[in-house]
This record gives C-alpha cells, sequence and structure tokens, in this order.
C-alpha cells in the first residue's frame, strides 16, 4: 500500500515538547518529530501521512508530518551517526547508537542478576514507577505500539516529577535519551550505571476516536416503530 502523502500548511502551532510538537494542517491535528524534520512553524508548507487516519485505526486520530519542505530539508546528521533506522525504507535516518560507544571491557551480554520488570502495556509504566518511587529506574522500549519514545506523554510526565530517570530505545524504537542496535541486554553495564532497577514494555497506543457507523442504531429503529 502506498504511503499516503498529502501536501498541507500549517495552520497552528500548539504544545511545543521535548521531541515533539504538536500542530495543525490544514485545520486538522498532527505531531511532528522536531529531531527528524526540523522546526516547524506556521505557514510552512509539510507532508503529512496520514494513511492511519484514513483507514480509521488506532492512531490516536491525529495525521504524522512526514517532511516540512519549508524548513527542514538539507538538514544536518547528527555527529558520529553511521547506523540508519529504517534501513532502506523511504524514511531512513542516521543515527547514533550505544554500541559505538562501548568496548569489550563494557559491553555484557548477560543482565548479571539485574532486576528487570517486565510490562505487558505501557500504561503500567506510570503505576509501577510510583510504586518504586524514590528509586533510580530506566525504562527500556521495545519494538511494539508507538516507536518513537518522545510519543510518550507518561515518560514525559514521569521524568519532570522524578519518578523515572533514564529511557533507552532498543531497535527500532527511537528518539530518546540512549539508542540500541541489537538486544537490551548488551547495554546491561549502563543500566547498572544510570539506575540499578529497569523496566521494560511496548511504546504507547494512543486511543483513536471511535469510528462512525453507518448501520442504524437498533433503538432508534425500535422508537420509529
Amino acid at each position: 500500500m502506498p504511503l499516503g502523502v498529502r501536501w498541507g500548511n500549517v495552520t497552528a502551532v500548539g504544545e511545543r515538547l521535548d521531541g515533539l510538537v504538536r500542530l495543525e494542517v490544514d485545520g486538522a491535528p498532527c505531531i511532528a518529530y522536531p529531531r527528524l524534520t526540523g522546526e516547524v512553524e506556521v505557514g510552512d508548507v509539510v507532508l503529512v501521512n496520514g494513511r492511519a487516519v484514513e483507514l480509521g485505526l488506532g492512531s490516536g486520530g491525529f495525521d504524522v508530518l512526514y517532511a516540512n519542505l519549508t524548513r527542514g530539508l538539507k538538514l544536518p546528521v547528527e555527529t558520529g551517526a553511521h547506523v540508519m533506522t529504517l534501513p532502506y525504507a523511504p524514511g531512513q535516518v542516521a543515527t547514533r547508537f550505544a554500541e559505538e560507544d562501548a568496548d569489550a571491557e563494557t559491553e555484557r551480554e548477560r543482565l548479571d542478576g539485574l532486576p528487570v520488570v517486565c510490562l505487558g502495556l505501557h500504561s503500567q509504566l506510570a503505576p509501577v514507577c510510583a510504586a518504586l518511587a524514590g528509586r533510580r529506574v530506566a525504562y527500556v522500549q521495545l519494538g511494539g505500539g508507538a516507536l518513537p519514545v518522545s510519543l510518550s506523554d507518561t515518560v514525559r510526565i514521569l521524568k519532570a516529577r522524578r519518578l523515572l530517570d533514564t529511557t533507552i530505545a532498543v531497535s527500532p524504537v527511537s528518539w530518546t535519551s540512549i539508542r540500541n542496535a541489537a538486544s537490551a541486554c548488551r547495554i546491561s553495564r549502563s543500566l547498572l550505571t544510570l539506575a540499578p532497577l529497569p523496566m521494560s514494555s511496548f511504546g504507547p497506543r494512543p486511543n483513536c476516536p471511535p469510528r462512525r457507523s453507518t448501520k442504524p442504531n437498533s433503538a432508534s429503529v425500535r422508537r420509529k416503530r
């Protein structure tokens, strides 16, 4: 299936958060990742991926800014980046991963008894962090759900309240404190240094507004009869 990209103009810019901007393109809700697209301002000409909204899928009811044609072309590459995320896809991006800074003495394959909390849902992250208040906690986001960690308002709030210390992304997840190309175990040394208690889960799955049914409501049909 094609990407589902369309032209548009930025008509409003709302929240500017760490790694995320909420805006409107031609009046429709949209999100942008400025690390990927560059900064966004009202009046910018952009390309928007609206396929998930068109199909009524669980995208949260918003489009995703694909490229900023006004100020997002020829952006500089991240210093020292040699690994591609989404390799060989139209949206491939060069980024720096933790393995590039590791050496034989610090890199490990095992967790060596490090306690890990495994979460089945991203929504479990907040209550678990609250229960562990006062301890340094690292969050490892795995592939599944939303891939960009910066989409998570939960992570943002937990960090602001100092209930979460560090976020780590395991490929293909991206846009967080530490990015890892292989498995989370390979950065266990970093986990021990950054926070003694890591936890992992999939990314958030924003709620999509309910789709309008084309079938008549059975109660209203009975009333009409």
